[in-house]
């Protein structure tokens, strides 16, 4: 996900340095620039759509008035009269269903590309320490109840223990550019920023790993500097691959004599066709959770899981692709 409205900024740059990294890997990769397609970040009636779920309690349901709601926007009598047959026919649940299936067809799009990643990125400026708004308003739109997260009883009481998370990435990656310095961030404005975006945007829907990288000072500092930036988004690639150890993914299937501790025990997997070596110092501040650890030309990032060298065939598939 990129938002930046100047396709000649500092931004653009670490964008395009970024999706060369994972293009030069071997990973299959998606830019949604939000600016260049004109998204809609404003929430509107329309999008009331996406927070009916026919897995709301009855109660709630119930008190949206839904079979009203299809009558008030049916139209004319004949399809007034159709609307009528069809909801006597059906229970609220039964019209929470359809009325979920038509949520605004740009919202649809960005839910089944956001569905079918294995990773997500997010690069855009710090505008107020947050998004900028028109990706503070794909989140608003796209992540949608019964789709991204849900409530349990506690939760439609107003308790925040009953937040019941859906997504299933495993990482997303998140590249901010800002004119501050680290010194403001770390002294005040980090914490905030981890909250709102971090913890409460992507970790809260079910998110597993999240990682914050800033670019500090961007309109001011020196070339190298901004050079080292983008080396860096060069090799943020790597922060993505990160492997799903669930009954339903590929590393499951192998014996356990094959798959070693998952969380970053030192394991070497001897896959010569991994087109990535760079040096060890590299990979000592790509991870926020642990250093990464380095075995000739392949590295691998903790919180995933390591197949030994038996494996060798299959390695390349397990570390999977980074569709952002």
């Amino acid at each position: 996900m990129y938002a930046h409205p100047n396709p000649k900024s500092f931004c653009h740059a670490i964008l395009e340095r970024f999706t060369k990294g994972l293009a030069d890997a071997g990973h299959a990769s998606e830019v949604v620039d939000l600016y260049a397609i004109d998204f809609d970040p404003v929430f509107r009636p329309r999008d009331f759509a996406s927070y009916v779920h026919e897995d709301m309690p009855p109660e709630i349901l119930e008190r949206m008035n839904l079979k009203q709601a299809v009558l008030d926007v049916a139209g004319g009598p004949v399809r007034r009269f159709l609307a009528e047959r069809w909801l006597r026919n059906n229970d609220t649940r039964a019209v929470a269903k359809v009325i979920h299936t038509q949520r605004p067809k740009d919202v649809m799009l960005q839910w089944e590309k956001l569905k079918a990643a294995d990773g997500l990125a997010f690069i855009a400026p710090v505008y107020w320490l947050h998004f900028p708004a028109i990706l503070k308003g794909w989140f608003e739109r796209v992540f949608a109840y019964g789709d991204a997260y849900a409530l349990t009883p506690e939760g439609w009481g107003g308790e925040a223990s009953g937040r019941v998370p859906l997504l299933h990435h495993e990482k997303a990656l998140v590249i901010s550019t800002t004119l501050f310095s680290e010194a403001n961030y770390k002294a005040a404005w980090e914490a905030p920023v981890t909250r709102m975006i971090d913890d409460w945007g992507l970790r809260y829907p079910g998110v597993m790993h999240v990682e914050h990288v800033y670019s500090f000072r961007v309109p001011v500092v020196d070339d190298d500097t901004r050079r080292s930036y983008l080396d860096r988004a060069y090799r943020s690639f790597l922060g993505l691959i990160c492997l799903r150890t669930g009954p339903t993914s590929p590393i499951s299937r192998l014996s356990s004599k094959e798959v070693r501790r998952p969380w970053g025990e030192e394991q070497k997997c001897r896959a010569s066709n991994f087109p990535v070596s760079i040096p060890d110092w590299d990979l000592t501040r790509m991870s926020s959770i642990s250093p990464w650890h380095y075995h000739g030309r392949l590295q691998f990032a903790p919180n995933c899981g390591i197949v030994d060298s038996r494996a060798a065939p299959s390695c390349r598939y397990h570390l999977g692709y980074a569709r952002i």
